[in-house]
């Protein structure tokens, strides 16, 4: 991490240096990206598909674009009742804060002023009325993005959400709230089970020589060692400092293990 303070040269030096920077576009990527929108426009769900074959190497039909409510009924019986709770509760406070944010705000009605004559100031708040929510991921999952974009949109009036996510199997760095498996008794992670969330940024994993060193298994694709303990030392991919509780029972934990 680069500390600057503003009394030094460095720090001018260094601004002056962000200021020079070319933010002009990129007139080659501008160009095919709007010939691909022209293309969806003029031949619909066909060129989806062909594009969704070239750019996320996934064949798919127009019969299973659209994720199923059956589909969304069995994914949701799925889901530990733990983490369903949590992902209600935090619904239920986003939806409570936008909502009294919204009463705030004039909707649709007008703000005018007729100060001076001939002059009349007026402002017009309307929702849109279809929204495309993209959630990124692939083999991780983003909850938190579906809450934070849909939920918003539906207490301000929007009557068509559509929402997009990546093929499953494209591998993209892990980042996002995982899961450990327990593989042995370790001082650090007493209070932890099986099943318990993590949080996780990274984009590769390391494979213990000692295989009796790993502590907890995490699945990403594949199952990798998301804890290692060995004698005084601990070892850990996830970040306990973003994990809420769990996070901080670890932190605890090492702490009075050493």
């Amino acid at each position: 991490m680069r500390i600057l303070r503003l009394a030094e040269k460095a720090c001018e030096t260094y601004l002056s240096e962000l200021d020079k920077r070319n933010f002009s576009e990129d007139a080659t990527t501008d160009r095919k990206v709007r010939s691909i929108l022209n293309d969806v426009r003029e031949r619909g769900d066909e060129a989806l598909l062909h594009y969704t074959r070239l750019y996320d190497r996934i064949s798919l039909s127009p019969k299973n674009l659209e994720v199923k409510r059956e589909e969304v009924r069995e994914a949701h019986k799925k889901l530990p009742p733990k983490f369903l709770a949590t992902l209600k509760k935090a619904a239920h406070r986003i939806r409570r804060f936008h909502e009294r944010v919204g009463k705030s705000v004039i909707p649709s009605a007008t703000i005018k002023d007729r100060s001076e004559k001939g002059i009349r100031l007026e402002q017009r708040i309307s929702p849109l009325e279809r929204v495309g929510i993209y959630v990124p991921g692939g083999k991780a999952s983003y909850p938190s993005t579906v809450l934070m974009a849909a939920i918003p949109a539906k207490v301000v009036g929007v009557q068509e959400l559509v929402m997009v996510t990546p093929d499953p199997e494209y591998k993209v760095p892990h980042m996002g709230w995982n899961t450990v498996e327990i593989l042995k008794e370790a001082p650090a992670l007493q209070g932890i089970q099986t099943g318990d969330f993590f949080y996780f940024v990274h984009s590769y994993y390391v494979v213990p020589e000692e295989k009796d060193s790993v502590a907890t298994l995490t699945t990403y694709g594949a199952p990798f060692a998301s804890s290692t303990w060995k004698e005084n030392v601990f070892a850990i991919q996830f970040h306990p400092e973003k994990s809420q509780e769990k996070g901080l029972r670890v932190l605890e934990n090492f702490v009075k293990a050493i």
